[in-house]
């Protein structure tokens, strides 16, 4: 897996007391639809590992701190820099023209993170496995939480994404059946409409730029599959 520029995928790595229960946390940090934006994030330490610091200091559910965190301050943790821009959903194989030759690989680094942690750090021996994240990392737990089940069969998997509930309507403009479809402009939204540049092209943008992963049954079962992007509907799916 990549990031953004083209290095290498990264992550945090901390063996607690417990090598059985793990805390496995996705970084936020919004996101780039656009050359512009997604070129000078690919410049910064949300889009290229060469100037990750050699560590990451574990807060909250990843602290070692009992009081700041007595129900996990024993468990192993993995933290999941967010280097591609793409809510760590990303499957495109390539980065070429169409991607401003940068790389949108949020869940297929995540994929091979996960085989490293299991080969080399005994994520394989885990019995309980926390996955959390907060804003964009929440995104990223809610699309890759029952893949990381799937990767780990015998092993309890909990998703505990925080601000992550992105979008809280449908994405597509065409079903009316949400009012005020987020995001919306205010031009529309003062007229209880939905609409804007934003709401007409973001799906579309992400779809083709970021070729993310997607619940196979919440396409099969919507009747526009692009509201799949959106949690609000893709949601009822998610198993774990």
């Amino acid at each position: 897996g990549h990031a953004l520029d083209g290095s290498p995928a990264a992550y945090y790595f901390a063996a607690g007391e417990s090598a059985t229960t793990w805390v496995i946390s996705m970084q936020g940090g919004g996101a780039c639809y656009d050359e512009k934006s997604c070129t000078a994030r690919s410049k910064t330490n949300h889009g290229t590992s060469t100037v990750l610091p050699p560590q990451h200091p574990g807060k909250d559910l990843q602290s070692f701190d009992c009081t700041e965190n007595p129900l996990f301050c024993n468990a192993t943790f993995a933290f999941i820099p967010y280097l591609s821009g793409d809510t760590h959903k990303g499957n495109r194989s390539t980065a070429d023209a169409g991607s401003w030759n940068l790389y949108f690989q949020g869940h297929s680094s995540f994929v091979n993170i996960v085989a490293q942690l299991k080969s080399q750090h005994g994520l394989n021996n885990a019995s309980h496995v926390v996955f959390t994240g907060n804003s964009a990392g929440g995104v990223g737990v809610f699309a890759n939480v029952d893949w990381l089940q799937s990767a780990l069969p015998s092993a309890v998997v909990k998703g505990a994404p925080n601000a992550g509930w992105f979008f809280p309507g449908s994405l597509s403009s065409d079903q009316p059946k949400y009012p005020n479809n987020p995001p919306s402009d205010w031009a529309h939204f003062s007229k209880n409409e939905s609409g804007g540049a934003f709401n007409s092209t973001l799906d579309l943008m992400i779809t083709k730029l970021w070729e993310p992963i997607v619940s196979e049954e919440c396409v099969g079962a919507q009747a526009n599959p692009l509201d799949c992007g959106s949690v609000h509907v893709a949601y009822q799916y998610i198993k774990a």
